[in-house]
């Protein structure tokens, strides 16, 4: 008889707990303190359906992840995905082999204060940059061949609940708010 493990389900009410790679082949999602990696989602019966997961992936309770836009083997960060967790933690995993390859603490005087990561997003424009934002309205951009990062606060009185990188401009990116707004933040000059 066949047998197959089952992963446990996500973790439930958060924005990105769940994302899926350009062309629908890994699904990805946050369980606990981990993260679920799915091969073959589209497969004909849950027998073809191969499973990753990467334990312990956060201290804390893992709360998003998003995968790295590009889509050439032959460029860096192609199969990497990156997550977030309560721990104030931004990490980037080397899918192939499950490791963590890169981590960012940005956010640890939010998390100090009481304020989570609610967003994160790679920029498509430049796929060497990820940025993430709390819910005190901190921006936080990494350039990751630097390894360094550049925080932003947006003035605008919101409480974001998500961030979204724009298609055509590597400066600009959206910021989803719990009243229903949607801020179009620049980077590059600080404003709204």
């Amino acid at each position: 008889m066949d047998s197959m493990t089952l992963a446990s389900t996500p973790n439930w009410f958060l924005n990105q707990v769940m994302t899926v790679n350009h062309d629908c082949s890994l699904f990805a999602y946050c369980v606990r303190t981990d993260i679920v990696i799915m091969k073959n989602a589209y497969a004909a019966n849950a027998f073809g359906i191969e499973y990753k997961t990467i334990r312990a992936a956060h201290k804390d309770r893992a709360a998003g992840c998003v995968f790295s836009p590009v889509t050439d083997p032959n460029k860096p960060f192609y199969k990497h995905l990156v997550s977030f967790g309560d721990d104030g933690s931004v990490r980037m995993w080397n899918l192939t082999n499950g490791k963590c390859v890169m981590v960012n603490n940005a956010h640890t005087k939010q998390i100090e204060s009481g304020h989570k990561i609610v967003g994160i997003d790679w920029l498509k424009t430049d796929p060497h940059v990820i940025v993430s934002v709390s819910d005190n309205s901190v921006v936080v951009r990494w350039a990751l061949e630097a390894n360094s990062v550049k925080e932003f606060v947006v003035r605008a009185r919101v409480f974001p609940q998500c961030i979204a990188a724009s298609p055509h401009d590597k400066d600009v990116v959206a910021i989803g708010a719990k009243c229903a707004h949607v801020v179009i933040y620049s980077m590059k000059s600080g404003t709204y």
